[in-house]
């Protein structure tokens, strides 16, 4: 059975390296139409004012996670990388460039673009983040761990719950598909993934996107990371052979999040 749980658990990788999540678990505080009129406009209006030379740098980054979570991959990497040519020290910018191109399936870049962050601030948690998700593609284990465990320290000392989530999910992956596979570090590393998740997610009614805000991204980014390491943990209760402990992840999941196809699968592999 265990190999069928790491096929299960090479799925969720990709789920939280790229966030291809149904957008059925992301709950919008604002009306729809509203919505969708600030939705259609924004992409003229930032093509407008970066050809006129105006656009800021929230409009840059309100745009480039628009385009992330609609999966528009060219379109958020030419953003950020018009914006990076005067402005190359822009280091959030540069991290948003590096997932992007981990988004695209382009590891070597973000590596690239991750070591280029790091140059210019060498404890920043989301470069570490990107950079060991990058080694992690690449199948360099040991050293992805490395880059993760110590981006998790900085996030840590920094007081990012949002990073420290997103890099103890990364870390609940790598122990769970790296080839030498490690089931209870994969469920210590989803256990402090899912301390950190939102209490609206918890409750099953997905991440919140306030009233105000643009950025979808971040919403679909805890949904992903929520969902990856509810099924790593499951998985890896499932290989330890504690069926019943896997089973009451999984049922516990559904009852918030009914609508999942790789819970169910694994549910009913189980039962």
């Amino acid at each position: 059975m265990s190999n069928f749980f790491t096929r299960i658990s090479q799925k969720i990788f990709y789920v939280a390296q790229f966030a291809k999540i149904e957008h059925i678990f992301v709950r919008r505080f604002i009306k729809k139409g509203a919505f969708m009129r600030v939705h259609f406009a924004l992409p003229l209006i930032i093509s407008l004012a970066t050809s006129a030379g105006a656009a800021t740098r929230e409009d840059i980054l309100n745009e480039g996670q628009r385009a992330l979570s609609e999966n528009n991959i060219p379109h958020a990497v030419s953003l950020y990388e018009s914006y990076l040519k005067n402005n190359p020290k822009d280091v959030e910018v540069l991290c948003l460039l590096a997932m992007s191109q981990g988004f695209a399936g382009n590891p070597a870049s973000q590596e690239t673009y991750s070591r280029k962050a790091l140059t210019l601030d060498p404890r920043a948690p989301d470069a570490l983040a990107n950079l060991g998700n990058a080694l992690s593609t690449q199948e360099k284990w040991e050293e992805a761990e490395r880059t993760y465990l110590d981006g998790y320290a900085q996030a840590k000392d920094r007081r990012d719950p949002s990073s420290m989530r997103n890099i103890a999910c990364a870390l609940s992956n790598l122990y769970m598909t790296r080839p030498a596979p490690n089931d209870h570090e994969a469920i210590r590393w989803a256990d402090l993934c899912l301390a950190r998740i939102s209490q609206s997610v918890l409750s099953g009614q997905g991440a919140f996107i306030g009233l105000h805000t643009v950025r979808p991204m971040e919403a679909m980014l805890e949904m992903a990371t929520y969902s990856a390491a509810t099924l790593n943990k499951a998985s890896a209760y499932g290989n330890l052979g504690e069926t019943q402990k896997a089973i009451g992840v999984l049922e516990a999941h559904l009852k918030r999040y009914p609508q999942d196809p790789q819970a169910k699968a694994l549910l009913e592999r189980l039962t």
